[in-house]
């Protein structure tokens, strides 16, 4: 069960990676690399969870914080009128906020 929803989370994150260059692009910037990424992460892998239900508690954490990033990123999005941008990071929203129902469901 949880292999299976990990592995759904994965590959949605995975393909947003793309699109998220090429909103950045329009802005006439340059995606970050790598590592520039994760020098700016908010995020931090520092779990030290195993087992399949720790790994989804703390992900679900995780990706909650993700959440409210993406809100803040849309609000900026929208203050300056960038509506393409606002609309990817609405889908994206979308997206984990569904990961987080989901994740909520499995824990429960």
């Amino acid at each position: 069960q949880y292999h299976a929803l990990f592995a759904e989370i994965y590959e949605d994150i995975y393909s947003a990676i793309d699109p998220l260059a090429e909103n950045i692009r329009k802005l006439r910037a340059f995606p970050p690399t790598l590592d520039e990424m994760i020098a700016l992460a908010s995020v931090s892998d520092d779990s030290m969870v195993n087992g399949a239900r720790e790994l989804a508690a703390d992900l679900m954490m995780k990706n909650s914080g993700m959440v409210q990033l993406l809100k803040d990123v849309f609000d900026v999005a929208n203050d300056t009128n960038e509506q393409g941008i606002a609309n990817f990071i609405a889908e994206r929203i979308d997206m984990h906020e569904k990961w987080d129902w989901q994740l909520r469901s499995s824990l429960a």
